[in-house]
């Protein structure tokens, strides 16, 4: 999906241990705001990876900065049940963006009923990040 990227999930001693033990050089991708590695929450890092798993139903963003003020929602039904993203009109349609801040952006492909949606509040969004 991402090519020549690598995730994984340690902590900041052992990521910067990794080159000398792996004997690789390996580049970290940062966070322009923190200056710091890019740390993707884990239930983000599950939703994109479910979402990958159904790559013929969603649509992968070539340009999600350009995406700005979506609300933030959770899929209460369907296959799609748990999925946590933000809505945006994409392609003349409302979809669920998935984002990895900096690399990449998934979009659920199919229409997902409002019925089938919930806000998720600023709140419960930022204990979700920590997470």
């Amino acid at each position: 999906m991402i090519p020549c990227v690598v995730f994984i999930r340690t902590d900041y001693r052992r990521a910067l241990a990794l080159p000398v033990e792996s004997g690789y050089t390996i580049s970290y991708i940062y966070d322009s705001s923190t200056k710091k590695f890019q740390v993707i929450p884990d239930k983000r890092m599950r939703d994109f990876m479910f979402l990958q798993d159904f790559s013929d139903k969603t649509i992968l963003l070539t340009h999600p900065e350009d995406l700005q003020g979506g609300e933030r929602v959770r899929v209460i039904s369907g296959e799609f049940s748990g999925i946590e993203g933000e809505l945006y009109r994409i392609q003349g349609h409302k979809r669920v963006v998935v984002r990895l801040p900096g690399l990449a952006s998934l979009a659920l492909g199919n229409y997902i009923a409002k019925e089938c949606m919930e806000r998720i509040g600023v709140m419960y969004w930022k204990l979700a990040e920590k997470l």
